[in-house]
């Protein structure tokens, strides 16, 4: 896990790098695409089943949901364990609920900074998704009649409120606790 860090902050580095050489206006000119589960979550090694839910996991202790089978409700877990080794689920891939045709309300935990296009495309009588992400971006992945629960600080809520959407938006209270 160290050495994938290093190597991912190597790259960034080298990148801010370059950007800075060729004057901070570095513009990715290719165009937006579909993208497989893959490219979305390149280090892979391997695909697991846990509590029903599919995942890809990463050798940098982080799994990415895939799929599985699913009921009116999904909750995903903020954390998955297999092989007595936690994952930190971060990412919910594009094919993940193709199959959650009857799911109405689906909550996705903090841990996850990632929803890719096309996630809710076959989810046909979903009603309700509650993020509790601060960072996550919903901008045009969620269909624009289901209601939203989320933060009022997150990125989430204040994409819902300025895109036009005609689901209800709800607030979650933040809690603080002083130990």
């Amino acid at each position: 896990k160290e050495k994938i860090m290093k190597k991912r902050i190597s790259l960034g580095l080298t990148m801010l790098a370059v950007s800075m050489l060729l004057g901070g206006n570095v513009v990715n000119a290719a165009p937006a695409k579909e993208v497989s589960v893959v490219e979305q979550f390149g280090d892979a090694i391997e695909e697991v089943t846990v509590d029903g839910f599919k995942y890809k996991i990463s050798v940098a202790g982080e799994a990415m949901l895939v799929g599985g089978s699913f009921g009116e409700q999904i909750i995903v877990p903020e954390t998955i364990s297999y092989n007595n080794s936690d994952y930190k689920v971060v990412g919910i891939a594009s094919t993940a609920f193709q199959d959650a045709k009857s799911t109405i309300s689906i909550t996705l935990p903090s841990s996850v900074d990632t929803i890719h296009t096309g996630t809710f495309a076959g989810v046909n009588f979903l009603e309700n998704v509650e993020v509790q992400s601060l960072l996550v971006s919903v901008k045009d992945i969620l269909p624009s009649h289901v209601n939203l629960t989320a933060y009022k600080d997150s990125k989430a809520y204040k994409e819902y409120q300025a895109g036009g959407s005609t689901g209800k938006l709800n607030a979650i209270q933040m809690q603080v606790s002083l130990h």
